[in-house]
C-alpha cells in the first residue's frame, strides 16, 4: 500500500519502477519491478490522503540469501510531485532534493515542472524458513 499522507496538499503520482534492495548477509542487492500498464502519468496520482495497493513478487538466487542472520527488503518507489508555488523549484536546491521534470499530472492540462525521486515505502523483514 502506498499513501500520500497529504502533509503538502500535493498529489504525487508513481513514475517508473519500484526498487527492491535485498539485505541478506550484509550484502545489498538491487531488484527492480517497473510498475507497468501506465498509459499517462495522470493516471497514477494520489491526491492527499489517498492510497493506492499493488502486489510485488519478490524472490533472489544470489548465494547470499542462504547465509545466517537477518534479511530484509526495503522498498524504493519512483515518484513525482509538482513544484507549486513561488517556492516551487527552491525546493530543489536543497540536500536529498530529486530532478527536475516536467509532467502533466491531469490529463488535458499542460505540463507543469515537477521533482522526480525515489521514496522509501518501507523495510520489511522477512520471516526465517522453518527447517523441516
Amino acid at each position: 500500500n502506498v499513501t500520500n499522507t497529504g502533509y503538502s496538499g500535493m498529489p504525487i503520482c508513481l513514475h517508473g519502477q519500484i526498487w527492491l534492495l535485498w539485505e541478506a548477509g550484509g550484502v545489498a542487492r538491487g531488484r527492480f519491478q517497473d510498475l507497468g500498464g501506465m498509459e499517462h502519468v495522470a493516471d497514477r496520482c494520489l491526491t492527499a490522503h489517498d492510497m493506492a495497493s499493488f502486489t510485488v513478487d519478490i524472490s533472489s538466487s544470489e548465494p547470499e540469501v542462504l547465509l545466517p542472520g537477518d534479511q530484509f527488503i526495503i522498498g524504493l518507489l519512483e515518484v513525482v510531485r509538482p513544484l507549486r508555488g513561488k517556492d516551487g523549484r527552491l525546493r530543489l536546491r536543497g540536500p536529498g532534493a530529486g530532478n527536475l521534470v516536467k509532467a502533466a499530472l491531469a490529463r488535458g492540462r499542460p505540463e507543469e515542472d515537477c521533482e522526480h525521486f525515489a521514496a522509501k515505502i518501507g523495510r520489511f523483514k522477512i520471516p526465517v524458513a522453518s527447517a523441516g
